[in-house]
């Protein structure tokens, strides 16, 4: 299939090209194709291309020599692989017969060796859950239909009263935290408990202590009077309740969604006030006692206590670096709470099909689209305030990350001691992802689909008009990282206008911060051809890879590439 189409834009009332996008698909040996305006025949090794972005698609494997028409302009080129199957590919190769770049090659950071909530605390990095409870929510244990209409009584306890005293298990039946009930808030239909472990208390033994305004405000931030004003209803608007009726005798009531539970303790009892496990949702409270033996039997969040506490300065502010993470956290956790109910209950999502990235990236895209209204700096790492892409040398995103480990697999997931970096590759590929296809209403759809897998996300993009393949997705992806630093880029090629993505659920707008993948780190790893093999040994399911073809060149460059089968090519001029 060969396409060739060119975007316009009005500006000043002018009409100005923006990009001459030239698309060509290859399959087989020869194929005959008509672009509604010319037949082109025998298309076969040798390819061609011109204008910004040309996607080569091969399937068979094979050599060929690849002709780029650059112009005038002095451009960089880059040849983009990637790999869109299940399966772990041979390496492409390539040996440019003209202007042979040779960029900077990065040694490739060593995945940490020690254990990973270890490793967190020392280099002061939050993690979300542990490996046992991503498992947990992703693959619940099954779910008892009901029989006959009989009504199922509640087993949940309520209690109301500031100074109710509770002992909950947390990580496990035998991990008991004492507490105390230290704040109630209600916007008049839902209530927030807020407990407190009562060795996290006041004038307590750890690094930092709460105190009463540190839970209150906290509170205020997850829920208060009044509508569209709290995380509750900025993230209940884009999925929905996050309990209600259902229809399994081993799980709790539907009155159990009259109110959430947030308990602020020690979590691991590390004292840590420098990362670590900041907090998490834990399915197993969904079930009654009787089907999981540490349910507390209510919706609930964990949240750390000790780093809820950690003032920045002399004096404690919501807006310091952990408490506001802590903020970020919370909704975070909520996409968590919200989509098992919405998808594992209501849609028997929770199956061997169902895949831990996805639940990860939509929770970081919950983070990106309330950042604003939370007031923290979301995975972006730039100033919640600040809709551009911030400045150069930005260590705090989840982009940096990226950067250093962007050949990892995109949509997989293993809780192991490369998860900070499916974090980091999974945010990339969401805020891409809603930046380019409907943001907020993506998010939408995301919950809607059926499955939680790359079919699912095939088919919210569906709902939203959208015709397009994951392989195409993942071309699309790779090529807008490197163009991540141009502002005049156009969908699904945007990550970075200069200013807020804004788009619009139910009157309530959601604001996306524009991304140059450039100011994190040293930019993307980009090899060159003797450096590609040197480094990686295979391409990894679901991965991509950035060489640079030729630097600074112009007219015509000719590369002679040799692609496994399965393996795409997107090459990408890039103009100084």
């Amino acid at each position: 299939m060969y396409q060739s189409f060119t975007i316009y834009k009005d500006h000043m009332n002018k009409r100005w090209i923006l990009w001459l996008v030239t698309v060509l698909l290859l399959a087989g040996c020869k194929e005959v194709v008509k672009d509604g305006k010319s037949t082109i025949s025998t298309l076969a090794p040798p390819t061609s291309g011109t204008g910004a972005v040309t996607q080569v698609a091969i399937n068979g494997g094979s050599t060929f020599t690849h002709t780029q028409e650059i112009g005038t302009t002095k451009s960089d080129v880059f040849f983009i692989y990637t790999n869109p199957s299940s399966s772990q590919l041979a390496l492409p190769s390539f040996s440019s017969l003209a202007n042979q770049a040779s960029p900077a090659q990065s040694a490739l950071p060593a995945a940490p060796q020690q254990s990973l909530v270890t490793f967190a605390k020392s280099s002061g990095i939050g993690l979300r859950g542990t490996q046992e409870i991503s498992e947990f929510n992703t693959r619940p244990p099954k779910m008892i239909p009901r029989r006959g209409s009989a009504p199922k009584a509640s087993l949940k306890p309520q209690f109301a009263v500031v100074g109710d005293s509770y002992s909950f298990m947390t990580l496990s039946s035998s991990e008991i935290v004492t507490s105390t009930l230290r704040g109630v808030i209600t916007d008049g239909t839902i209530t927030a408990n807020l407990w407190v472990a009562d060795d996290s208390w006041g004038s307590c033994a750890k690094t930092s202590c709460l105190t009463q305004a540190m839970v209150d405000g906290f509170g205020a931030k997850f829920l208060k009077a009044g509508a569209g004003n709290d995380i509750y209803d900025w993230v209940t608007n884009i999925y929905g309740l996050p309990w209600g009726a259902q229809s399994f005798t081993n799980l709790i009531d539907a009155t159990a969604a009259n109110s959430i539970d947030i308990l602020f303790y020690d979590i691991s009892a590390d004292n840590s006030s420098n990362g670590g496990v900041l907090g998490f949702f834990y399915a197993k409270d969904n079930y009654l006692i009787s089907n999981a033996s540490s349910s507390n039997q209510r919706l609930m969040f964990y949240i750390d206590s000790v780093l809820t506490a950690t003032a920045t300065g002399d004096t404690w502010e919501i807006s310091d670096l952990w408490p506001a993470e802590m903020v970020a956290t919370l909704a975070h956790e909520f996409q968590h709470m919200i989509h098992f109910y919405q998808k594992t209950v209501l849609k028997d999502a929770g199956t061997a099909s169902s895949q831990s990235w996805i639940h990860e990236m939509m929770s970081m895209m919950t983070e990106d689209l309330v950042a604003d209204k939370i007031l923290a700096d979301g995975p972006r790492g730039i100033a919640y305030g600040d809709g551009t892409s911030g400045s150069a040398g930005n260590n705090l995103g989840r982009p940096a990350l990226f950067n250093s480990y962007g050949y990892i697999s995109q949509a997989t997931w293993a809780n192991d001691n490369l998860v900070l970096a499916r974090y980091a590759i999974n945010y990339s590929f969401g805020a891409w992802l809603s930046r380019n296809y409907g943001g907020v209403l993506l998010a939408q759809q995301l919950i809607k689909s059926d499955t939680d897998d790359l079919n699912g996300l095939i088919a919210a993009l569906a709902a939203l008009g959208y015709t397009v393949t994951y392989d195409e997705l993942l071309q699309q992806f790779w090529a807008a990282v490197v163009l991540s630093d141009l502002k005049t880029n156009v969908s699904p090629f945007m990550m970075n206008s200069g200013a807020y993505f804004t788009s619009t659920l139910n009157s309530i707008d959601y604001n996306l911060g524009s991304l140059n993948f450039y100011n994190y780190n040293l930019g993307p790893q980009v090899y060159s051809s003797t450096g590609l093999s040197s480094s990686l040994s295979t391409m990894l399911p679901y991965s991509g890879i950035i060489t640079q073809a030729g630097s600074n060149v112009s007219g015509t460059l000719s590369s002679t590439v040799t692609m496994p089968r399965g393996v795409n090519m997107t090459v990408v001029v890039k103009p100084h």
